[in-house]
């Protein structure tokens, strides 16, 4: 497994170049503009270089390694491309939240189905990874902060669906790590090439479903306990922009410039620093899952996690962000007060639900 990984990290390493070109090439670019951090055009779709990765050496593990894909895991791996390609679409041509929402609901229900989750789980499985997936989307907003994080949480996920039987599982996560870092070489502060919701959306579904067939076997406080310790960094940034925008009377929907990372800009981390930062906790926290997945520790034991994240959410969300008055219009203002602060001097990219 580990040499899948190494392959998928150098295939990745190649494609992601090829793409980066092609897209120049071709003028597939994020443009420049005030509340992003790039001063050129930039190319959007590294996410088709991770999926191709994933997809090549995960078969080749598996014609080679003799890894029999378990139907669970083929329907979590071909859904998860689904989900890709109406991200690669969106980045293309941007469809709007509903379209991927659609396709992230259904490929969870395949998903949940597929792997005989009942009726109660399945739907909480639904639920679960179509939060989780754009919970990643939503985390894709500054050089090498998603990649980074979803490796250190995919390399977790890996141990946990090894220790559960399930090796195509773990093989999978392992390599789409593997991808994830190759193409970090490529995005890491300052970066040449972005991920576009092709990746996010690909990596984000891919994790959350892996995840959920990893704990699936534990018993009911086990499971719940690791689930959102896995993703407590990424959980924690959403929660986070949700609080800070209905205080501030703006549309939770709507992008902006109030993420983990752009306070931690504004605390006077460098982007590779609040990369690294964000990467490390991601990792303390996926670490601390995979004790209580083992047995090692506790469930109670995250308790501990959670009364962290709402600290961390306490504290950020003194950080001033917002210049401007709240925007009006469907994705706009909503009831609420209005608040008022600076803006980074160097924000990162702000994505939104809308596209």
């Amino acid at each position: 497994m580990l040499l899948a990984a190494a392959g998928a990290l150098a295939l990745a390493c190649v494609l992601t170049e090829l793409v980066r070109r092609l897209a120049l090439a071709r003028g597939l670019t994020d443009a420049p503009a005030p509340h992003k951090a790039h001063r050129r055009p930039t190319p959007h779709l590294g996410g088709t270089a991770v999926l191709l990765a994933t997809a090549v050496t995960g078969a080749l593990a598996c014609l080679l390694g003799g890894v029999r894909p378990d139907g669970a895991t083929a329907a979590l791996f071909l859904t998860g491309c689904a989900v890709g390609a109406v991200g690669l679409v969106d980045d293309l041509r941007p469809l709007g939240p509903v379209p991927r929402l659609v396709t992230e609901t259904l490929a969870a229900a395949v998903l949940a189905a597929v792997a005989g989750l009942g009726p109660l789980a399945g739907a909480a499985a639904v639920v679960w990874i179509v939060l989780v997936t754009n919970a990643w989307n939503l985390l894709d907003h500054a050089d090498g902060v998603m990649a980074s994080v979803a490796t250190a949480t995919a390399l977790a996920t890996a141990a946990c669906a090894a220790l559960a039987g399930r090796p195509a599982t773990a093989l999978l996560t392992l390599v789409l790590a593997g991808a994830l870092t190759g193409f970090l070489t490529r995005n890491w502060p300052p970066a040449r090439i972005f991920l576009g919701d092709c990746g996010a959306l690909f990596a984000g579904y891919v994790l959350a479903g892996a995840a959920v067939l990893a704990v699936s076997a534990e018993g009911g406080g086990r499971g719940l306990a690791v689930l959102p310790a896995l993703f407590a960094v990424v959980l924690t940034d959403t929660a986070l922009v949700v609080v800070s925008r209905l205080r501030a009377g703006r549309s939770p929907l709507r992008g902006g410039t109030d993420h983990t990372a752009h306070r931690l800009r504004l605390l006077r981390l460098t982007p590779r620093g609040t990369a690294v930062a964000l990467a490390t906790a991601s990792a303390a926290t996926a670490t601390a899952a995979l004790l209580v997945h083992t047995a090692v520790l506790p469930p109670w034991t995250l308790l501990a996690l959670l009364l962290a994240a709402v600290w961390a959410v306490r504290l950020l969300l003194r950080v001033p962000v917002y210049r401007t008055p709240a925007p009006t219009g469907p994705l706009g203002r909503v009831a609420g007060p209005r608040t008022e602060a600076r803006l980074p001097d160097a924000a990162d990219r702000a994505p939104s639900l809308d596209g």
